[in-house]
């Protein structure tokens, strides 16, 4: 009796494992069923990896031609071991891509020591950068179909004593007298004015990018180390696009970091950029450009540095923003 009752056990036991190894197989094939369907229905997306700083990169197929009215041109300027290249390719190139833009990229970057303006003990530098690897990384960027490197050459760089010496310059009234009084507010005039020159120069090289106005619907120049972390693109793009005639140059809100934001009255022959109220100027960070001025936007800056006289400009706070503007607009 005892026998007989422990096999009538274990015959449970034997079933009880046999349907929860059907169970177990049932649901593996309803999950790959599952699996099957909803990649029957997503999109084609396209292979992307994480970069180690956590940036995604969408790489892909890249297109053979391109339509002059859906290309750009992107020139990134300033020093090698400053740039900030991933956030160039997440917040400005793959943004463009995915609105259907192709782009060439031009790489007007000094391969030097680098340069500072300001106080550099919170800089962050990328010393493992090389224009090899910058090259190569930015030839597996979706959308991107030629790079090229212009290395400046500042050894025939020329300075205009004139800007130098009314750079930092203003004036406000004297508390106690009430008459009006020059100052200076800067404490590094000479080096600023060196690398002012130096921007100006390498904003230039940019122009070596052959039949960029033919070629392109519109140009974008970016500082190497501009941190981009709000941009309007669709706003931005409409304005470019609007056709309404003249030559506005439209400086619009934002914060300093925050990329290119834009602004009203713009169209054919446009230049828009951050908002600089601050400074008088045209903010030098990241400028979006109608292609028809773009021989006048890489070269007219260094022209007019060097042509410069304050007296006839009578600028109450100079700096390169404010060279921009007039430099962009005559005034």
């Amino acid at each position: 009796r005892a026998i007989h009752q422990l096999m009538k056990e274990r015959k449970k036991e034997l079933v009880s494992k046999k349907n929860l190894t059907m169970s177990f197989t049932i649901l593996f094939v309803v999950l790959i069923s599952v699996f099957e369907l909803s990649m029957a229905f997503a999109p084609n997306h396209l292979p992307i990896n994480t970069n180690s700083n956590g940036h995604v990169q969408h790489k892909g197929i890249h297109s053979s031609t391109h339509n002059a009215s859906k290309h750009v041109y992107i020139c990134i300027t300033g020093q090698l071991s400053r740039l900030e290249l991933h956030n160039k390719i997440e917040h400005l190139i793959t943004p463009l891509n995915e609105l259907g833009y192709t782009m060439n990229i031009g790489l007007a970057l000094s391969t030097e020591a680098p340069q500072f303006s300001n106080n550099n003990s919170g800089a962050k530098l990328s010393l493992k950068n090389s224009i090899e690897r910058v090259v190569s990384e930015l030839e597996g960027v979706r959308g991107v179909q030629e790079v090229r490197h212009f290395r400046p050459d500042f050894t025939d760089l020329k300075f205009n004593p004139k800007y130098d010496k009314s750079l930092g310059n203003f004036t406000e009234k004297n508390k106690v007298t009430g008459l009006m009084v020059e100052k200076n507010y800067l404490t590094n005039q000479p080096v600023l004015a060196v690398n002012n020159a130096r921007q100006f120069r390498t904003l230039q090289y940019c122009d070596k990018w052959p039949d960029v106005a033919k070629d392109t619907t519109f140009l974008v120049r970016v500082r190497e180390d501009v941190l981009i972390v709000n941009m309007d693109l669709g706003r931005i793009l409409h304005l470019l696009h609007s056709g309404d005639s003249g030559d506005t140059v439209s400086a619009a809100g934002g914060s300093s970091d925050a990329g290119a934001d834009a602004g009203s009255g713009a169209g054919v022959g446009t230049i828009i950029t951050s908002e600089c109220d601050a400074w008088r100027g045209i903010n030098d960070k990241i400028a979006f450009v109608s292609s028809s001025r773009a021989r006048e936007f890489f070269r007219q800056p260094y022209r007019t540095y060097l042509t410069f006289d304050n007296k006839k400009y009578r600028v109450q706070k100079l700096n390169a923003e404010t060279l921009y503007k007039i430099a962009y607009s005559g005034k």
